[in-house]
């Protein structure tokens, strides 16, 4: 998310035109395009513990009027908080961030345009250090093993590799104009992969106890969308297309405990491959009964098929014929139990819609009310660590009522807005965990009910010429309404896991012109969640957080 040109939210399932995933909402990062006139600009960033960023961007013109360019660029790093003594001089959270994208806008004729983007990341990570102080009960905090941790998050023996991810991709934009008409044609590729080797001993020691492996994760995605759109300005302007899309997905990943000290070791290797294939036919129109008074709605079909091959093998008493290999099958001497497989296809169909009459009080305030329905497809259960887990998860689907308003007033100076709404879901996804065969199991299912309620207020104000100043109140509270798991644990009258019931957002910001363009900016912000449940079975809760900045100053020119 750098070079960005604008953000824009659209709360509420949004089944119609951003698919029907999207049951909360969508956030739509839209990145700055190349343009014919000169355009660029640096940012540069420091921070603690050596952090250091820069980004910036450059284009315009390369053939007048024909063809034009804009390269972006990001580069961010950061030293790290603690010393990792084990095979070198580390650093326990050093991060290495580097991301490109280059673009070319070409006018092939009056009525025809392509935009090609390429873009490109690599992004790299020793990884947080989290450490018990005291584990066990032996005296000075010495572990079983008489490991005595150092307090705090400095030196640490942390003997896994650093985690990298790839990803690459390439996109074209078409757009014709057909007399009135416009096509437009979205063609896009992205290509994603990650490995790590963690160390997971828990307390940063020196023995090489327990380690993870997660070997190289990929998702390589295609996908196709086709739409015709009629003039926005027409008094019924409509927009009709075709979407498609494909993903090839797998993972490997194991985790055991190594030999010495220990004299069990437990070994523990997953594999799956999945395989997504959808498609679907949308249209959205807007009719202007009359210049205060307008009614939108749209409807969707989706198609989409998802399988997977699944295997999962364990060993209680392990034995290696290479540990600098233990990940592989090869190097497990002992005999393995198949605890997990799955190899299962399956289709879901359905339509998602959306109605929404708006009505224009006056030149400072408009009202809505919106219906909608959007549905979040099933899948399978990934991370299965028994037979038991492994299951099908079929789809969630919701219906919003939200009613609303949008207000300017003082000659744009003072915006208000506020909504309260309602969601009934149906076949609600979320996480379970329970203790199966005295090991703990986390599986996504499906409750039958549930229900939300809310409300949103949101101000921003301009009270003086060069202070700024922003403010947003949320008020949630959701409820299962009927959930009994297929362990007869009943949840029905719970709180949602991770909802906090109040949410507040404050901030402002005054800026002290210079010469010519130049500017001094001071801002602060400060974000407040209320106590929330963070699982569903309600054994932990994060406590209220605050989090605030001020008194930063940033020079613009």
């Amino acid at each position: 998310m750098f070079d960005l040109e604008r953000v824009e939210v659209s709360r509420g399932p949004q089944g119609t035109l951003w698919g029907r995933n999207s049951t909360g909402g969508a956030l739509n990062f839209i990145s700055k395009k190349p343009t014919f006139e000169p355009d660029g600009y640096v940012k540069l960033d420091g921070g603690s513990y050596d952090r250091r960023r820069i980004e910036g961007a450059i284009g315009g013109a390369i053939l007048d009027e024909r063809l034009a360019g804009r390269i972006s660029f990001y580069d961010e790093n950061q030293d790290g908080f603690g010393k990792n003594v084990f095979g070198g001089d580390s650093r326990r959270g050093k991060l290495e961030d580097q991301a490109f994208r280059a673009q070319l806008l070409a006018k092939l004729s009056e009525n025809l345009d392509t935009l090609l983007t390429v873009h490109h990341r690599e992004y790299k990570t020793e990884g947080v250090l989290a450490r018990a102080t005291r584990y066990g009960t032996r005296a000075n905090g010495a572990d079983q093993y008489g490991f005595i941790g150092t307090p705090g998050l400095t030196n640490a023996n942390i003997n896994g590799r650093a985690p990298l991810v790839t990803q690459e991709g390439i996109s074209n934009r078409l757009n014709w104009q057909l007399g009135k008409l416009e096509l437009t044609s979205i063609t896009a590729f992205d290509d994603y992969r990650s490995r790590a080797r963690g160390d997971t001993d828990g307390d940063g020691g020196p023995y090489d106890l327990q380690r993870s492996w997660a070997g190289v994760q990929r998702s390589k995605q295609i996908s196709q969308e086709l739409r015709l759109a009629s003039p926005r300005e027409d008094r019924w302007n409509w927009l009709a297309g075709f979407h498609y899309f494909r993903e090839d997905a797998s993972q490997s990943s194991a985790s055991a405990s190594l030999p010495n000290p220990y004299t069990a070791n437990n070994f523990d290797r997953l594999g799956w491959d999945q395989k997504t294939t959808s498609y679907a036919f949308f249209g959205s129109n807007t009719f202007n009964f009359t210049d205060k008074l307008n009614l939108t709605s749209g409807l969707r079909w989706s198609s989409e098929t998802k399988s997977i091959n699944l295997l999962r093998r364990t060993s209680s008493n392990a034995t290696f014929s290479n540990l600098n290999q233990w990940w592989n099958y090869s190097s497990v001497s002992s005999p393995l139990v198949t605890a997990a497989v799955q190899d299962e296809e399956k289709t879901w169909r359905d339509w998602s819609w959306d109605i929404t009459p708006a009505y224009k009080v006056n030149d400072n305030l408009r009202v809505y009310f919106r219906y909608a329905r959007g549905f979040l497809s099933g899948g399978f259960n990934g991370g299965a660590n028994n037979q038991q887990a492994v299951g099908l998860v079929n789809p969630e689907y919701l219906t919003d009522y939200e009613v609303g308003l949008k207000s300017e007033w003082l000659d744009g100076r003072l915006n208000f807005n506020a909504n309260a709404f309602y969601y009934d879901y149906k076949d609600i996804q979320t996480n379970v965990q329970f203790v199966f065969n005295n090991r703990y199991t986390s599986f996504r299912t499906n409750g039958a009910k549930g229900k939300v309620w809310g409300t949103e207020f949101e101000l921003s104000a301009l009270p003086l010429d060069n202070l700024r100043v922003n403010a947003a109140l949320s008020r949630l509270h959701t409820e299962y309404t009927d959930f009994v798991t297929a362990n007869r644990t009943d949840y029905t009258g719970d709180e949602f896991g991770r909802s906090p019931k109040y949410s507040l957002i404050l901030g402002a910001n005054y800026k002290i012109p210079l010469a010519g363009k130049n500017a001094l900016v001071f801002d602060t912000n400060w974000n407040y969640r209320s106590p929330q449940w963070l699982s569903i079975d309600h054994t932990n809760k994060a406590f209220r957080m605050i989090h605030a900045c001020w008194g930063r100053p940033v020079f613009l020119t």
